[in-house]
């Protein structure tokens, strides 16, 4: 289901345009809360997920690296590579985190273009908007 472009968008349009200006608060209202949960439920959970990930990986780092340089370098063998992999998770985490919010414009920028689109040639729909 693409939810940026969705059923409930083109019903909510469809059906303002065939009752009216009677319909048009409640389909603005109804647009509103479907744009607020898309981001609660879809954008923010994504985030949230790559900053987790980026600092779960950062504690995983900072504890190896003490526990190496507590033991002196015994612990080198494996806090090391543990370090190193924990540094890859960071960046790793960090490059989805951009890419996802990189994603997320693109596809508000072409859903604001296709409401555009949609009030140039049914003008009626400047009420919605």
């Amino acid at each position: 289901m693409n939810i940026w472009w969705n059923d409930v968008d083109f019903a909510l349009l469809l059906g303002y345009l065939i009752v009216g200006q009677g319909a048009a608060t409640k389909c603005k209202t109804i647009l509103e809360v479907f744009c607020h949960l898309r981001e609660e439920e879809v954008v923010r959970p994504r985030n949230e997920g790559c900053v987790k990930g980026r600092v779960v990986s950062f504690g995983v780092g900072a504890v190896s690296f003490m526990a190496t340089f507590a033991t002196g370098g015994f612990l080198a063998p494996v806090t090391v590579p543990l370090f190193l992999t924990s540094c890859g998770t960071v960046m790793g985490c960090g490059i989805a985190e951009s890419e996802i919010s990189r994603g997320v414009m693109v596809k508000r920028l072409r859903r604001l273009d296709a409401f555009n689109d949609l009030v140039g040639r049914f003008p009626q729909l400047n009420a919605l908007f």
